[in-house]
């Protein structure tokens, strides 16, 4: 089985969170889409689409308020150092890495790879 997140799971995310009992609310911000609202119970959760929203669901209905103290370690930097090991694989090389809020700064003739949140940006 493979399973992206694209646009086409976004209504079987929907679906699964209505199944739940759910109220989903869409957040617009200038006409368009920012962020979706489920609430039930006197919980709020947001997500920036419907699959995000789920997975966030998912760590609330599992952990409820104590989701922040769980130790999970620091896995998100462990994934990225992984990515950065590919990446020079594949060039062959190490390249250099410039750390940026945004990618507003970046050169347009500069390639990167974002990871969502622009931490690090790969400069070729």
């Amino acid at each position: 089985m493979k399973i992206v997140d694209i646009p086409n799971t976004w209504a079987i995310a929907l679906f699964l969170i209505k199944d739940k009992g759910y109220r989903i609310c869409v957040i617009r911000e200038n006409n368009k889409v920012s962020s979706y609202k489920a609430t039930k119970d006197g919980n709020e959760f947001f997500g920036t689409d419907p699959v995000a929203l789920l997975g966030v669901i998912s760590i609330g209905e599992k952990y409820g308020e104590k989701w922040r103290k769980l130790a999970t370690g620091n896995l998100y930097s462990g994934v990225i150092e992984i990515e950065v090991e590919n990446i020079k694989t594949a060039l062959g090389y190490e390249p250099e890495f410039e750390y940026s809020k945004s990618l507003s700064n970046i050169n347009e003739k500069q390639n990167y790879a974002d990871n969502s949140w622009g931490d690090k940006i790969w400069k070729k």
